[in-house]
């Protein structure tokens, strides 16, 4: 393939990750299933562990030679329990750069605790798009580590 047919029709290039050890979960859903309303997962940690984050969005065939329009991103947030039942967000350790793209990626290191994984799909020109579907994967080092509830 000549290289300008390469990067006419590839956004981006994704080596696979082979890693003994691993865990990997994975999801598909609509990013705003209702309206006010949005997808979120709840992780929690036992051990410190390492964590790779992909989300991927569906886009129709006919759209996939096009920049996006949107912007994606990934955020992790750190929840506190206070004494009255409630939690309060602590800090946000995992934050993807958003990406125009159909797919990114982050990872990082997360301690013992509970998270929220967020995962955004930003529209600022407020355009028709094709598809709020998403695939979201998380991989982890070891499942004796983590629950992921969505």
């Amino acid at each position: 393939m000549p290289f300008h047919s390469f990067v006419k029709y590839f956004e981006c290039v994704d080596i696979c990750k082979l890693r003994p050890n691993w865990y990997e979960v994975r999801d598909s859903t609509q990013f705003y299933p209702a309206v006010k309303q949005m997808h979120a997962y709840v992780l929690t940690i036992t051990y410190p562990t390492d964590l790779d984050i992909t989300l991927h969005r569906k886009i129709s065939k006919n759209h996939r030679i096009h920049r996006s329009d949107v912007s994606l991103c990934i955020a992790v947030v750190n929840l506190e329990e206070q004494s009255n039942g409630n939690y309060r967000i602590y800090s946000m350790p995992i934050v993807s750069p958003r990406g125009q793209h159909k797919f990114i990626s982050t990872n990082g290191q997360l301690q013992p605790g509970v998270y929220i994984i967020l995962p955004f799909l930003f529209n600022q020109t407020n355009k028709y798009f094709d598809n709020r579907e998403f695939t979201i994967g998380l991989f982890e080092k070891e499942k004796k580590t983590s629950q992921l509830i969505e």
